[in-house]
């Protein structure tokens, strides 16, 4: 069975968490409706109350007999060793950008983990920008391949999504085919979203019987316009179907890496896990591995699902679990004695990061002022 684990990143308010929670939504653990309010991945009081991500949490899901693990990171500058944690534990990225707000500074950084992961580039809230949509699309699609160097992100590629996270709809190449026929271009799919959505609102002002036609073809049971358009532009079955199209798997030299530690209860220091990625191999309660120092016997194992950390006995690679051992932090184990130092391992990871220059500072700036004049206008 194949497991791809995807970190999800982006600047604060660009739709992360919503993203998510249409994610959740899909598998049944949550209304539709409360996509976006919910704030599934949110669990601690200070986060709802001041409505950002302020940890790195996990859920696990399945799709077309793909284990989905997605990884929720803080968009806050401040947080952004939870990001490099996070991408050493990750597969795939998804990079969240706001069409209207377009590249900010938060954005920017991010931008150098796409060098060295692969990365879906998915633009939100499509339905805030009435007009000249397609050409922020193109100019924010364009500007970051700039800045990276290379042609990455193309709509043949299956690597860009457009989306509104709050009415949980998207749309990629591949879903846009089966949907659109022939036609499946940037334009003609914007106008495509545009029209449905228009056509939506005048049936709920003037047309209710024809609203009632449209659920019945689409199996819709709740007549409302985030029903209609998730259940014809899945967000969910884009965002799969991205990462299961560009997944490719990397073999590692070293069974597992240790991450961040996590406190199950924060009342107990003995309660103490830590998030680990497991590359391959089975791993079993009382296993020992080794690290570069000494040996390490696994006392317990948990996963990740929709309702948080399972107990197991054991699990099969390649995977994200937990782990109850005498490790510490950014450990590589592996199934005998070893010299592998974290610096030494992750050095080559760390100078593939994306180089800051003039041309992508003057791209930068060109960027913002043509966003002020955008927000001018409108």
């Amino acid at each position: 069975m194949v497991s791809i684990i995807t970190t999800v990143v982006a600047h604060i308010d660009h739709g992360k968490t919503t993203l998510i929670d249409c994610l959740v939504a899909a598998h049944g653990k949550i209304s539709k409706s409360l996509a976006g309010d919910m704030r599934f991945m949110d669990t601690r009081e200070d986060e709802q109350s001041r409505g950002i991500t302020l940890k790195m949490s996990a859920i696990s899901v399945m799709n077309n007999n793909t284990t989905h693990t997605i990884i929720d990171t803080p968009g806050h500058v401040d947080f952004e060793f939870l990001i490099e944690q996070s991408s050493l534990l990750s597969d795939c990225f998804l990079i969240i950008i706001d069409l209207k707000e377009g590249i900010t500074p938060r954005t920017h950084s991010l931008i150098k983990y796409i060098n060295k992961h692969m990365t879906i580039l998915v633009i939100n809230k499509i339905d805030k920008v009435p007009e000249n949509t397609t050409f922020l699309i193109l100019d924010i699609i364009n500007l970051i391949n700039e800045m990276i160097g290379e042609m990455i992100f193309t709509w043949e590629n299956n690597n860009i999504i457009l989306c509104s996270a709050i009415l949980c709809y998207g749309v990629n190449y591949q879903i846009s085919k089966k949907i659109f026929r022939k036609n499946t271009t940037i334009e003609h799919i914007v106008k495509c979203i545009n029209y449905i959505e228009k056509q939506i609102f005048y049936f709920e002002n003037k047309k209710p019987n024809e609203i009632d036609k449209l659920c019945k073809k689409f199996f819709v049971a709740n007549k409302t316009r985030k029903s209609i358009l998730s259940s014809i532009m899945s967000l969910s079955d884009s965002i799969f179907n991205s990462l299961e199209t560009i997944y490719k798997y990397d073999q590692k030299e070293y069974i597992a890496y240790v991450s961040l530690g996590l406190i199950k209860n924060e009342y107990k220091k003995e309660d103490l896990l830590f998030i680990t990625r497991l590359h391959y191999g089975i791993l079993k309660i009382g296993t020992v591995l080794y690290s570069h120092e000494c040996e390490h016997k696994i006392k317990e194992i948990y996963k990740y699902t929709l309702n948080g950390l399972e107990k197991i006995d054991e699990i099969t690679g390649s995977n994200l679990i937990c782990i109850k051992s005498n490790v510490k932090k950014n450990t590589f184990l592996s199934n005998k004695p070893h010299n592998l130092l974290f610096k030494e391992v992750m050095y080559p990871f760390y100078r593939s990061f994306f180089k800051y220059n003039d041309f992508y500072e003057r791209s930068f700036k060109c960027n913002c002022q043509y966003r002020t004049m955008f927000k001018t206008e409108n």
